[in-house]
């Protein structure tokens, strides 16, 4: 059996924490354009790379970060990952204390969630489109492949893996990545 997980921030004691939004990015309805830019609901010629400080010695020892929405990720955790983005996810530049890094662009999602055998919570019941909360998810493992990070469309900016990407992830050493299983 293939196993899934929610991919989510590592949460450390000593881990570096988001301290400030850099002088200089986009505010207003030029950030709004690079947010539709990057969510996949806007062209990548409307994306301003942004610029996101972390005041802490160790920051660039870590390789993920969510920063309150957008997800980063360093420069080896991307080339790592890019092969494995499939058809849900793409990188677009930005910097994290004037270091080039990473962060994910939704491109699209895998309608791989099986309603009846997950547990979930809807915003709307007699709309099953969008998921609030879930306990525990089901997916068709047919239409994955391993090693995969994906999206599915009930479930809003929630990054998913398959047991490959935890491996590779642990295998080289990548820090700031959490794992939780979800089936």
């Amino acid at each position: 059996m293939l196993n899934v997980y929610q991919v989510r921030p590592s949460i450390e004691d000593n881990k570096p924490d988001f301290d400030s939004w850099v002088p200089g990015n986009p505010t207003g309805e030029d950030y709004d354009a690079t947010r539709y830019a990057r969510e996949g609901n806007a062209s990548t010629a409307e994306y301003f790379p942004l610029h996101f400080r972390i005041i802490h010695d160790d920051v660039q020892k870590w390789d993920f970060y969510e920063m309150g929405g957008p997800k980063l990720l360093s420069q080896r955790a991307g080339e790592l990952l890019r092969p494995y983005l499939g058809p849900c996810l793409s990188l677009l530049p930005c910097t994290l204390n004037d270091v080039d890094w990473w962060t994910f662009r939704w491109e699209g999602s895998i309608d791989c969630l099986i309603h009846e055998e997950s547990e979930l919570r809807y915003f709307n019941p007699a709309n099953r489109s969008r998921v609030m909360d879930f306990e525990k998810l089901a997916f068709d493992h047919t239409l994955l492949h391993d090693p995969q990070l994906f999206l599915v469309p009930e479930i809003a900016r929630t990054i998913f893996a398959t047991e490959g990407v935890k491996t590779l992830i642990e295998e080289k050493g990548l820090k700031g990545f959490r794992f939780i299983p979800v089936e």
